[in-house]
């Protein structure tokens, strides 16, 4: 359970809603790991890295224009400087946001612009 779903749960308690201060306070917290969540929420530098190999992972994928597999994809210079398990990675994000396409070749996967 989380510190916001604690704090939830015990303002929903009959002995704290008879004591106004106790909402009060229990509501500034919330409010509190509300503010914190908004401000976290700013990309960091890996993400922001990440978000440029993607353009280039579909780049590839665009100039390759069959399905492939990463190993063929880490065969291009522009990202043979990335690990197989990166660019698997990335190349997951892109399939779960419908932007790639994966399908199964016995026991390879490959991958192709949707």
């Amino acid at each position: 359970m989380t510190k916001r779903e604690m704090f939830v749960t015990l303002a929903t308690l009959n002995d704290v809603v008879a004591r106004p201060e106790l909402v009060e306070f229990i509501n500034h917290e919330i409010e509190l790991l509300d503010n914190r969540k908004v401000s976290s929420s700013k990309p960091t530098k890996t993400q922001k890295e990440n978000e440029q190999i993607l353009v280039v992972i579909k780049d590839v994928l665009a100039s390759i224009g069959t399905p492939c597999t990463v190993t063929e994809m880490i065969a291009d210079d522009r990202l043979n400087t990335y690990t197989n398990q990166k660019i698997s990675a990335l190349l997951r994000k892109l399939v779960e946001k419908n932007e790639v396409v994966k399908t199964m070749d016995g026991k390879k996967a490959k991958f192709s612009l949707a």
